[in-house]
C-alpha cells in the first residue's frame, strides 16, 4: 500500500469576497481558510471539524465531515461548487465550476463529499461561502433530564435571539432511570 502527501498542495488561488466564493488547492489547511474569510467577515456555515487540529480542505471534503452548523444551513455537499482532481486513470480533470450560478449536467463534485478518496484524489477545490452574523455566543447547561432539556429549549426558543444549533454531547434519560 503507498501513500499520497498532498501537504505540498496549499494556497489559495482566487478569492472574490463580493461573489462569496473561493477556489483553494485541496491541501490548504481549514485554519488558514477560515483566517482569510473572517478578514472579510465570511465563514464556512457548515463548521468544518478539526480545523484547529490541522484538518485540510480535501481532507474534510473526502472524508464528508460537518459540524454542527450543518442542521442549519447544509453540510458540504451545500457548499462545494467545483473540484479539480486526478482520476483512476491518472488524468487530470475538472467538474463543476467557480460560480454559484452553474447547474448544467451531473453534479459531480457533490459525488466526491465523503468518498474518501476512491473515485478520485482532490486537488483543488472551490466552495461558497456566508456573510458572517455580527455576534455569536456559545452557552453550556447540563441535563440529566429530558423534560428539563426540552423546557428549557421551548423557553429559548421564543426569545429574541436565532438559535444556529443544539448539541447534546451525554445521553439523557427520560427521567425513569432509562435511556430516552
Amino acid at each position: 500500500m503507498a501513500a499520497l502527501d498532498l501537504a505540498a498542495l496549499t494556497g489559495v488561488l482566487e478569492y472574490t469576497p463580493d461573489e462569496y466564493t473561493f477556489t483553494a488547492l485541496a491541501g490548504t489547511p481549514l485554519a488558514e481558510v477560515q483566517a482569510l474569510l473572517a478578514r472579510h467577515n465570511q465563514y464556512l456555515p457548515f463548521d468544518p471539524p478539526f480545523a484547529a487540529r490541522g484538518a485540510t480542505l480535501g481532507g474534510a471534503l473526502a472524508s464528508g465531515l460537518n459540524g454542527p452548523g450543518r442542521w442549519r444551513f447544509g453540510g458540504l455537499r451545500d457548499f462545494i461548487l467545483g473540484v479539480q482532481f486526478v482520476s483512476g486513470a491518472g488524468e487530470l480533470a475538472r467538474a463543476g465550476g467557480r460560480v454559484v450560478k452553474n447547474a448544467a449536467g451531473f453534479d459531480l463534485p457533490k459525488l466526491l463529499v465523503g468518498s474518501l478518496g476512491r473515485l478520485a484524489v482532490l486537488t483543488e477545490v472551490t466552495f461558497k461561502v456566508f456573510p458572517a452574523p455580527p455576534a455569536t455566543a456559545r452557552c453550556a447547561s447540563h441535563f440529566r433530564i429530558w423534560l428539563r432539556l426540552w423546557q428549557r429549549c421551548c423557553k429559548l426558543l421564543r426569545c429574541r435571539w436565532t438559535w444556529m444549533h443544539l448539541t447534546c454531547s451525554r445521553p439523557l434519560h427520560c427521567g425513569h432511570g432509562w435511556p430516552g
